[in-house]
């Protein structure tokens, strides 16, 4: 018996020697770091985030469906990092939306508040003088309208955090647009991080074979030219000088993500298409401000 206590002792020992190091942050463990990160092995903690949600459903002239919906996570007021993430969920709301903030907005909840408001009250308006200008065709119109982001802190290390937006958009039409933004936001001062932060200038030859790399993987093809029917791009490009996304970086787990919109160099059927960059590959291509977020 005292042999078998021994055996079990031994192999529990082994066992947590061998286990990776559990990553302090990662999307979908928001409610265990605590509990799944020793305390004497992590020297920081995670900031702490704040949700803000709204909902608004109507119908309008009883059979238009008129929708918005948030779903947010934003740094605590009292974090270094509210501030600028606010002001960039800010703005994604205004790029999308195309809806203009009359005065400033201070809260989480006085953007969601706002931004449910205007374009409920547009689109009513909207979808009212679409029936009108209709009210004579034979045509069963419906005009539905529905707006829906998602926020969420997916990676965070004790340098940087980082966000992911997720919007789908509807306003007539075959079909909706969707969304995906990242932004990695440096903790030390609030900075958003860019392409431009992370890249040695004399590396981004190497890098963008890197991310034609990650762009066959994503449409299953081997070879440049295979890719390139995929594509819908006007600008002139190669391997070696693909054109980055108009969106950030993003610093996830397990790779730098290049995030590209629908249409942006490809058709819609397309989706989103993204590269992820291994970090292993990463390690002569990292600016000064790069390897400071990453050492």
């Amino acid at each position: 018996m005292r042999k078998l206590k021994f055996w079990i002792s031994a192999g529990a020992c082994l066992w947590c020697l061998a286990s990776p190091a559990v990553n302090p942050y990662v999307a979908g463990n928001e409610n265990s770091v605590a509990e799944s990160v020793p305390a004497a092995s992590v020297s920081w903690s995670p900031i702490a985030i704040d949700s803000v949600s709204a909902h608004e459903q109507k119908l309008v002239k009883k059979k238009h469906l008129l929708e918005f919906t948030l779903n947010v996570q934003l740094p605590a007021a009292e974090e270094k990092l509210a501030d600028p993430v606010r002001a960039w969920w800010l703005a994604l709301l205004t790029g999308q939306t195309g809806i203009e903030p009359d005065g400033p907005l201070i809260s989480g909840d006085e953007v969601s508040t706002y931004f449910r408001k205007a374009y409920m009250d547009r689109g009513r308006d909207e979808i009212t003088q679409l029936v009108r200008e209709t009210r004579r065709d034979t045509l069963d119109h419906r005009f539905n309208y529905a707006f829906d982001m998602t926020l969420t802190r997916v990676y965070e290390t004790k340098r940087f955090v980082t966000f992911r937006a997720e919007t789908y958009a509807y306003s007539g039409g075959a079909h909706g647009v969707q969304y995906r933004e990242y932004a990695t936001f440096r903790k030390s001062d609030g900075h958003l991080v860019s392409w431009r932060d992370l890249i040695e200038p004399r590396q981004q030859t190497k890098f963008s074979t890197l991310v034609v790399d990650g762009l066959e993987d994503y449409f299953g093809v081997v070879g440049f030219a295979a890719l390139s029917e995929r594509l819908q791009i006007t600008d002139s490009y190669s391997r070696t000088s693909f054109p980055l996304p108009k969106g950030n970086p993003g610093l996830l787990e397990d790779g730098l993500c290049v995030q590209y919109d629908a249409y942006e160099i490809a058709p819609y059927a397309a989706g989103q298409p993204l590269a992820i960059v291994p970090y292993a590959s990463m390690k002569r291509l990292w600016s000064k401000v790069g390897l400071s977020l990453w050492k």
